[in-house]
């Protein structure tokens, strides 16, 4: 379970990955995440999860999306495992999520 990794599908018609673990803080206990990502196609996207799942917040290119997520003002994380490190931001609130990203389907 500690390499596990949840599908997300993406607008592009892949998926890119994500660890367990984030998805398991925002459904059972709530705690919202940001992360951005790269799918093989080469399209990059930013990912929050949430209670509810897990939303494709932004895309475009690697340098967008990378800035977009760096401006994020929460702290940074980082999980290491076989597949190597994963980074994201803690949101402190899901309310403030919303705010700065706006709600799923905006």
């Amino acid at each position: 379970m500690q390499n596990a990794r949840v599908e997300l599908p993406t607008p592009c018609g892949h998926v890119v990955y994500f660890p367990v673990f984030l998805a398991k803080k925002a459904t059972e206990e709530g705690v919202s995440h940001v992360f951005h990502t790269i799918c093989t196609c080469g399209k990059a996207y930013m990912v929050s999860t949430e209670p509810e799942g897990a939303y494709i917040r932004g895309r475009g290119e690697m340098r967008a999306v990378t800035d977009a997520y760096e401006a994020l003002p929460w702290e940074e994380y980082q999980l290491q495992d076989q597949r190597g490190s994963f980074f994201f931001k803690k949101a402190p609130s899901l309310a403030t999520l919303r705010k700065l990203l706006g709600s799923v389907g905006s």
